[in-house]
Formats: C-alpha cells, structure tokens, sequence
C-alpha cells in the first residue's frame, strides 16, 4: 500500500502505518500552471518562477519534483493508493495533479485516506 500525503505534517502523522508514505511538496495554486504543459515544461517554468518570486534555488525545485515523479512512477498497477488530502484550495489543486499523472499511467486502485 502507498499513502501519498500534502506536506510534512501529515506525513509524520502517519509514521507507524502500514505501507510506504511519498510525501508530496508543491503549490500548485501558486505560480505559473497549464494542463497542455509536459511535466518537463511545467517544472522548467515552476523552477524559474519559485526562484524569481521565493528565491527558491531552481536546481533544488527540479530536483524535487524529478525525484517526486519518480516516486509515481515506481507504484505498480496493482499496488493500492491511498491518498490524503483536504477541501481546501492547496489540497484539491495538488489532488488534481497526482491523479492526472496516475491516470497518465492507468492506475486505478485508489482510495481516500
């Protein structure tokens, strides 16, 4: 089973439960974001932008998101998601995202934590 969580806080709760936890890090509500984009252009534009605006080193952002993308693209289609997120704006946005990209990979064992 793996349990994708918003951000540190959640995912600290959630040490102890069975499966592996990815811990998703981006704000999708904030910042340049187009669904025709490739994650490559996504990330390039995103990287730029958080630099620019946060002082976000670029280098360190790719790197993130590369290695979160990654960690998608290890779930086989038989393994059980289960995902945890809120109502909220920053949630949703970022909900959206994760089931484009597992639906990208025709994943379809999913469940809300």
């Amino acid at each position: 089973m793996i349990h994708i969580v918003n951000g540190d806080i959640l995912a600290s709760k959630l040490q102890g439960i069975s499966g592996k936890i990815i811990n998703w890090r981006e704000m999708y509500d904030f910042g340049p974001l187009h669904s025709s984009w490739s994650n490559e252009e996504l990330i390039k534009k995103r990287a730029d932008f958080f630099e620019e605006k946060l002082e976000i080193p670029s280098s360190l952002f790719i790197t993130n998101c590369y290695k979160q993308l990654a960690q998608l693209n290890e779930i086989t289609q038989d393994e059980e998601v289960v995902l945890w997120f809120e109502h909220d704006r920053y949630d949703q946005t970022m909900l959206m995202y994760i089931l484009t990209q597992l639906a990208n990979r025709h994943h379809q064992n999913l469940s809300i934590g």
